[in-house]
Formats: C-alpha cells, structure tokens, sequence
C-alpha cells in the first residue's frame, strides 16, 4: 500500500527543489536585466516580437530589481524550508499567497498562460507547504519539539 504522506512529502521536496531553481533563474535574469543594454534586452527578445528600447532606464532597473529580488527571496524561503525551520513556512505562505495576488492584479490588464501557470504553480506549492507544515507539527509530542523544525 502507497504511504499517502511519503508521495505529499515528495511532492512537497519537488515543489521547493523547483522554487530554489527557479529563484536561481530570476537572479541571474535579474542580474542581466540590470546590468545589459536596452538594445541588447531587445536582441535576446527580437524571437518574441518584444522591444525593450522603449523602456526608461528607471522601468529598465526596476523590473532587475524586482526579479533579482524576488528570485533571491525564492532560494532563501527554499533554502530555510529545506532546512525544516518553522518560520520559513509561515514566511513562505505569506509572500507566496501575496505574489498570487500581485500576480492577479496584474494579469487583469495583460492576460498571459505565463502568468497563469505561475499563479498555479504558486497555489499548489502554497497548498503543498501548508500540508506540510501540519504533518510536522502533528509530529510534535506533548513537551518536546518537533524534529529539526527550530
């Protein structure tokens, strides 16, 4: 018989192995961003029909910073959670739950399948964290801490 808890701490591991990839990605792409042209943006996106030439130096620097920022906080929150410390779920439900909502808010005006799998994605490691986050404290016996939560 399938061990339900063994496949949803997989699930859980794979999810958080993605986001410190992921984060790893936005750092670097952030770092590009911040540190190449607007010319050479346009080059690399010149497949896709997208021109950055018309963007303002200060537009240009904080989209870097967003994306540099967010995929740092992505390999900390991945680091730390797998880590098992306890405030890294709490943290991790917090800025996740509010990047679906940046996330929405900004796909009202300019819809993507990107965006929408981010959302997505965003949900089901939310969902995958909070479970969790309940298995490993439901481990804890009356007077003693959880293992490796603190």
């Amino acid at each position: 018989m399938i061990n339900k808890q063994k496949i949803w701490h997989s699930l859980f591991e794979a999810s958080v192995a993605i986001k410190a990839i992921n984060g790893a990605w936005e750092t670097i792409c952030g770092f590009a961003i911040l540190f190449m042209s607007s010319s050479a943006i346009s080059s690399v996106f010149a497949n896709y029909n997208k021109s950055a030439d018309h963007l303002s130096t200060g537009t240009k620097n904080l989209a870097g910073i967003y994306i540099l920022a967010h995929g740092l906080i992505n390999i900390f929150l991945a680091y730390h959670l797998y880590k098992d410390r306890v405030w890294a779920f709490w943290v991790s439900l917090v800025f996740f739950s509010g990047s679906i909502i940046y996330l929405a808010y900004r796909s009202i005006g300019h819809q993507s399948l990107m965006v929408y799998a981010l959302i997505l994605f965003d949900i089901i490691f939310i969902v995958l964290t909070w479970h969790e986050y309940r298995y490993r404290k439901n481990l804890k016996l009356p007077g003693q801490t959880a293992p490796n939560m603190l």
